[in-house]
């Protein structure tokens, strides 16, 4: 019952728990000449995603200085604030990320033992909690939090059970939209391993030509030299469908023989056609603004665009956001609906081959090339002759289609769980202020 809950303030929480709520160090404690390739990771702002730490690039520091400032070494159950710009944006701290270092430009909350932490964090995501840091923010333009704002955070508390309860619902839809991200990234990868293999690293040519007593290049040596020492399964069909030499060109150098060198142009086309945006949603919309960064595929989307027409995208398709390609924002469409100006549509030359053409935009140095050939600066867009005058070895269509045969399976489940977590995340933001606020009881047998 939602009479049976008590108002309270963070504050009061965390002074009943032991707890503590500090700023990260001051800035004159750390340098930038501080930061090591090896060591103790330190969390900032910009780690912290959806409510959880992400490693990738993040800064580290010497043993010796996090000993010396050890006070802001986080613990498991701690919460981890950003103190400026997006203030609702935290972290819970798991046993993956205990000992790591509370940064300069985070706050670290320890609600101690008098709460469950996973439900805190989950109340303080509740929208109602998120308006109010963001009302109380200081500062316009930046806004900034500091410790005396958010030991004022008003807070709800149930029972103790009642907490675990509500934190068990909520964290069994998160850990399933987890496990779908993490086998989603598996499946990825195998994809991307196998295009590296077949049409970078070129594998099979390598293996043809030892077995052939061919010469071997001297770029390939190296990687000759491992695959001698790999014990091989019977492939025989698939390595039949590559030559067992090279050959070089002077636009790609050495590539495989009897493969073509030439230009993204001679593979694809950009995606013509419109679609009235009557006939479109928020699912089957896509726009930059709901393309996932890092080749994260897509959300649904917040609006739709105001014109009558947009340009109409199909299943199959390959879309990428033109603007600001670094963020690498790139889908392949398991469904057809309508794009943005701003999302460019790449479609193969034949449909045999749309998993290959998807691969082969998603490798990085794609968007490296997309990147360095953009106009503009604070904005950059991709240039569209630019894109298409990418230099690229043309294997075989059958390869193509052989490739694009063996990972279909992958992208289809992939799609299918990535619709999972978006379902599931909508049910998870509807219960979210519903159990908060007591509006939903508890089943007894909810464990």
């Amino acid at each position: 019952m939602a009479s049976d809950w008590v108002k309270t303030t963070l504050g009061e929480i965390v002074k009943l728990g032991n707890g503590i709520i500090q700023t990260g160090p001051f800035g004159s404690q750390l340098h930038a000449s501080d930061y090591v390739d090896e060591g103790i990771p330190v969390i900032m702002p910009l780690n912290i995603i959806n409510n959880k730490i992400d490693l990738s690039g993040i800064a580290r520091i010497t043993k010796e200085d996090a000993e010396r400032l050890s006070k802001h070494l986080v613990k498991k159950n701690d919460i981890v604030y950003s103190r400026r710009g997006d203030v609702t944006r935290k972290a819970l701290i798991t046993e993956l990320e205990e000992g790591m270092f509370c940064g300069t430009g985070c706050l670290l909350v320890r609600p101690g033992n008098s709460i469950d932490a996973r439900f805190l964090t989950y109340h303080l995501s509740s929208p109602i909690n998120q308006e109010w840091i963001i009302r109380h923010a200081v500062g316009a333009t930046m806004p900034n939090l500091n410790t005396g704002i958010l030991k004022r955070v008003p807070l709800n508390i149930p029972s103790l059970d009642t907490q675990k309860a509500i934190a068990h619902i909520l964290g069994s839809l998160d850990d399933k939209i987890e496990l779908n991200r993490q086998m989603n990234e598996t499946l990825e990868a195998m994809a991307q391993a196998l295009f590296k293999s077949w049409f970078v690293d070129f594998d099979p040519v390598i293996d043809n030509a030892l077995a052939a007593g061919n010469a071997i290049p001297d770029e390939f040596i190296e990687r000759a030299e491992q695959r001698k020492g790999i014990e091989k399964k019977d492939n025989s069909d698939i390595q039949a469908l590559f030559p067992d030499e090279f050959e070089f060109t002077e636009e790609m150098g050495w590539i495989p023989k009897g493969w073509e060198s030439g230009t993204l142009a001679d593979i694809c086309f950009f995606g013509k056609g419109k679609i009235n945006t009557s006939e479109l949603s928020l699912e089957n919309y896509v726009s930059t603004e709901n393309m996932n960064k890092e080749k994260a595929g897509i959300s649904y989307a917040a609006s739709i665009a105001i014109t009558s027409q947009v340009p109409k995208f199909f299943v199959g398709q390959t879309l990428i956001s033109n603007i600001r390609p670094y963020f690498k924002k790139i889908w392949l469409a398991s469904f057809s609906g309508g794009r943005s100006n701003d999302v460019l549509g790449f479609q193969a030359n034949d449909a045999v081959a749309n998993e290959y053409l998807f691969s082969l935009l998603y490798q990085d140095s794609f968007f490296d090339y997309m990147t360095a050939t953009s106009k503009g600066t604070k904005m950059p867009r991709g240039d569209k002759a630019a894109i298409m005058s990418w230099s690229v070895a043309i294997p075989p269509l059958i390869l193509m289609e052989e490739f694009s045969n063996k990972v279909k399976p992958m992208y289809l489940a992939n799609n299918i769980r990535s619709k999972q977590a978006i379902s599931l995340s909508e049910l998870r933001d509807t219960l979210l202020p519903k159990l908060m606020s007591g509006e939903l009881s508890i089943p007894d047998d909810v464990f």
